[in-house]
């Protein structure tokens, strides 16, 4: 429905007889539609294992900090670019501190956060990744990384907002973060 309506045409009347519920059966899952479309987002998330699960490091900063899956996310962001626009503009999903991003995902966070700041620890050790900034620091910058990639396509106007301009934005930002990660 929020695919095809505008955030304000779509009600919670209409999403409960979509759902076969009643109102107040809606009510005891939501506290109101922007709950709904954030949890739609956060539902996807968990399905297709964002954060990947892997504890393994690989050869290169790049492996240690985004999931395997990072092209089939973006892909997503991109082919749901009005969804995000209507998830920036009425929910606080985009607008959360990075350090309480996992506790906001629900059930994702301690599962899905463990293995990547193990694998950014072990990296560490290994000399991959540079020891003088702590491992969740580093996790949480490329959350920052992540999050304002998507914020800034997500502001720019329909129709200067390309997957290339995505693309090149989240690209520099990751070629900096991790210039800046590389040991002495």
């Amino acid at each position: 429905m929020f695919n095809q309506n505008e955030f304000d045409q779509v009600t919670v009347d209409d999403l409960a007889a979509e759902a076969g519920i009643s109102r107040k059966t809606f009510f005891n899952y939501y506290q109101g539609k922007g709950q709904l479309l954030k949890a739609v987002v956060v539902d996807w998330m968990e399905q297709n294992n964002v954060w990947a699960l892997e504890e393994a490091i690989g050869e290169d900063i790049e492996s240690v900090l985004i999931p395997p899956n990072i092209d089939q996310v973006v892909n997503w962001v991109l082919d749901n670019r009005r969804l995000f626009k209507m998830v920036l503009r009425q929910t606080d999903f985009f607008e959360v501190r990075v350090g309480d991003f996992y506790k906001q995902l629900q059930g994702v966070s301690s599962e899905s956060y463990r293995p990547r700041l193990k694998r950014v620890i072990d990296a560490q050790a290994a000399g991959v990744i540079r020891k003088d900034i702590s491992a969740e620091l580093i996790c949480h910058i490329y959350d920052a990384l992540r999050l304002d990639a998507v914020r800034f396509w997500l502001q720019k106007p329909d129709d200067e907002a390309s997957a290339k301009d995505f693309h090149e934005y989240y690209d520099a930002a990751k070629i900096v973060l991790f210039k800046g990660l590389m040991p002495d």
